[in-house]
């Protein structure tokens, strides 16, 4: 637990308010939603996944290039679900997010690394 709370100090450092360490919090109706998409997940899920989570989900919290898309600058690396920005090579991300029980993951960037 000491070296995720000095990562999320360094993340915070370095990234400010690009990144979030809070909890993901999900109320009963958006819940509802996603298990009726396929997923198979409760509140306490959420309560027990912590990350660094990319609050721009579109770009790179350290280059600002764009991630996803056509000419995207998010690359898949060799741990699933996991990658880096090859604009600046500065952060690795995880984007496939397996929570709880559920088999699908939701695909939402947190930061793994810088």
């Amino acid at each position: 637990m000491e070296q995720y709370e000095e990562f999320c100090k360094n993340a915070i450092d370095k990234f400010g308010d690009k990144v979030s360490t809070s909890r993901i919090v999900v109320n009963e109706e958006t819940l509802k939603q996603l298990n009726d998409s396929g997923y198979n997940l409760k509140q306490e899920d959420f309560d027990n996944y912590d990350q660094v989570w990319i609050l721009d989900q579109e770009h790179c919290p350290s280059c600002g290039a764009e991630l996803m898309g056509l000419f995207g600058s998010f690359q898949w690396g060799i741990v699933h679900g996991e990658g880096s920005c090859t604009h600046c090579n500065d952060v690795l991300l995880r984007y496939y997010q397996y929570i709880g029980e559920s088999k699908k993951p939701l695909t939402m960037f947190s930061l793994t690394g810088f």
